[in-house]
């Protein structure tokens, strides 16, 4: 049986912050409230303190409640929920989970170090605090959204060993239509171990430049939607899905190559990108084709509204390497009727690299179609390809880039060898591709 202590004024305040979460403690000890856990192993959790307005938490690894020790194990859900003022917080090496929202909305929360035995931490744990420095352990198992909103948060580390990042771990937020960027992290490095980046688990993030490593095979939903300085994303050659609106809204991003190893390519990934020049394809079969602009008339997007508003796409190019072999649009409200970019699009030129047209096909009005030498003809009575009309030019070398001219360039870029295999340390003296032509380091 669980032996409780109540004196109802000393837990007047406490009720007032347990009730959100839904737990009456069962005994207090000093500022803090406990729930038992265990009578058999002597394991409590920590569900609240009698006085919100703390700025600095100690939580000890023990406790005693008449005359027995108890262990403290856990932080209760919602535990210091909304603690405004709570600057600092020292948890025991005796935690073991964390639960959800157990620190959220503590807005001025700045220090707080995760102990090496925790192994779960709850959905939205530390969302909307201060944080300045995060480190994901391996060992822990993450829900969705725990650092999310994080304002001032300037350092991001991710343990080797972490497979997944979960939905929304660095997620910022909008409110009123206005976008707040609040992770402050410009550049992060992802673990050679990452197979998975979760539904929006860095939008409306201040990154500046990611490189995806060989290990990720998965990029969800959004993950990278609205980063308002991201410039350069590297994609490894082992990536092979790339969920809906992947890079939603990321004016910066000038670029982007698709790498053959992807598989499934969903609708809206550089949509409203409106700075976006150049794509380059080489994934088999383009499934439910993007649109840059397919939000835009949607007017779902709040952060066009602070930013750029009437600006249009810069699009020009766009090329299907010789991997492609399929382009479906899906439910592209403009089809083929000459805008599969959206009507804002001002695409120029069209490459396609393959002696066969890929099936489906998709047709831009005004735009010229470049494709292999001697393979004029052949695109000329393709379907969908065949409107083209004169504006089809056999221009691409047969040989391909084995044999194409190439010139001197030191490029920041990612390098691809002639296979179309990202180099992680090019070589001087060696061929390879960067920013879609044939350089030599």
């Amino acid at each position: 049986m669980k032996k409780v202590a109540f004196i109802p004024i000393a837990f007047a305040f406490l009720l007032c912050n347990t009730v959100r979460a839904g737990i009456t403690p069962d005994f207090e000890q000093g500022v803090l409230g406990y729930q038992i856990l265990s009578e058999e192993e002597h394991t409590v959790a920590v569900c609240g303190a009698n006085d919100s307005e703390i700025t600095s938490l100690d939580v000890p690894g023990t406790t005693v409640n008449e005359g027995v020790e108890y262990k403290v194990v856990a932080i209760a859900n919602g535990a210091f929920y909304r603690y405004s003022k709570l600057e600092n917080a020292h948890l025991p090496e005796t935690l073991k989970s964390i639960g959800k929202n157990a620190f959220g909305e503590c807005i001025n929360l700045r220090k707080i170090q995760i102990p090496e035995n925790v192994t779960s931490i709850g959905e939205r744990a530390f969302s909307e605090t201060k944080i300045d420095s995060i480190t994901i352990l391996a060992n822990v198992q993450y829900d969705g959204y725990v650092y999310s909103e994080a304002e001032q948060t300037k350092a991001i580390t991710i343990e080797s060993g972490v497979r997944e990042i979960p939905d929304g771990m660095f997620a910022g937020r909008m409110e009123a239509g206005i976008a707040w960027y609040v992770i402050g992290c410009e550049n992060i490095v992802l673990p050679n171990t990452l197979e998975k980046i979760g539904p929006c688990a860095f939008r409306l993030n201040r990154l500046s430049s990611v490189n995806i490593p060989e290990s990720c095979i998965e990029i969800d939903s959004a993950a990278f939607s609205a980063c308002p300085i991201l410039e350069k994303i590297s994609l490894p050659t082992t990536l092979k899905y790339l969920g809906k609106c992947a890079f939603f809204s990321n004016y910066s991003l000038k670029e982007a190559y698709i790498p053959a190893s992807v598989k499934t390519l969903q609708i809206g990934v550089f949509a409203e990108c409106y700075n976006l020049e150049k794509i380059i394809i080489h994934s088999e079969t383009v499934e439910h084709f993007f649109s840059i602009d397919n939000a835009l008339t949607q007017g779902t997007s709040g952060i066009k509204k602070q930013h750029v508003m009437e600006q249009e796409p810069l699009m020009s190019t766009i090329v299907f390497g010789k991997e492609v072999k399929r382009i479906t649009l899906g439910n592209n409200r403009e089809g083929n009727n000459g805008m599969p970019f959206g009507k804002h699009a001002k695409i120029q030129n069209v490459y396609c690299e393959g002696t066969v047209p890929p099936e489906g096909g998709i047709y831009q009005a005004g735009a010229t179609l470049h494709v292999p030498i001697g393979c004029k003809e052949v695109y000329a009575t393709a379907e969908i390809w065949k409107l083209y009309g004169d504006n089809i030019v056999d221009d691409i070398e047969l040989e391909g880039i084995h044999n194409s001219k190439f010139v001197i360039h030191n490029s920041d870029a990612p390098a691809y060898d002639l296979q179309g295999r990202r180099v992680a340390h090019p070589k001087q003296g060696e061929i390879y591709i960067q920013d879609g032509k044939k350089m030599k380091r």
